[in-house]
């Protein structure tokens, strides 16, 4: 029996955040998926749980941020891959930091290009 995959989702917005479960789930039906809307809660998470892969927003909660988040998570974790998604154009800040890949949200490619991502992480 395959292990199943295990993502972890930061997104304060609850309609995107559900929007990106429901892709999750089409491409990936076996996934293990956690949801949090705070830095808080995905460090929480980051510290107690292996993933495969982590998706996180750049706007978080006021005073903090998805950058933070993955300095923060790179600190106890090089090696799970991290994802920021943003509309406020942070790729460079992002990969300069520790995230893996970096998805623009104001794309036309942000539907296909969120989709490869669960296919190269998430799909066995």
């Amino acid at each position: 029996m395959d292990k199943k995959k295990k993502v972890l989702i930061a997104e304060d917005n609850t309609s995107l955040r559900e929007a990106y479960i429901f892709s999750i789930e089409i491409n990936s039906p076996s996934a293990i998926i956690d949801a949090v809307g705070t830095y808080k809660e995905l460090i929480e998470k980051a510290k107690s749980n292996k993933y495969n892969l982590i998706i996180t927003d750049y706007v978080m909660e006021p005073g903090t941020n998805g950058i933070e988040a993955i300095t923060e998570i790179r600190e106890f974790d090089k090696k799970t891959p991290i994802c920021m998604i943003s509309g406020s154009m942070k790729s460079k800040e992002a990969l300069e930091n520790g995230a893996t890949y970096y998805i623009e949200k104001s794309t036309s490619t942000f539907t296909k290009d969120l989709e490869n991502l669960i296919n190269k992480y998430l799909v066995s």
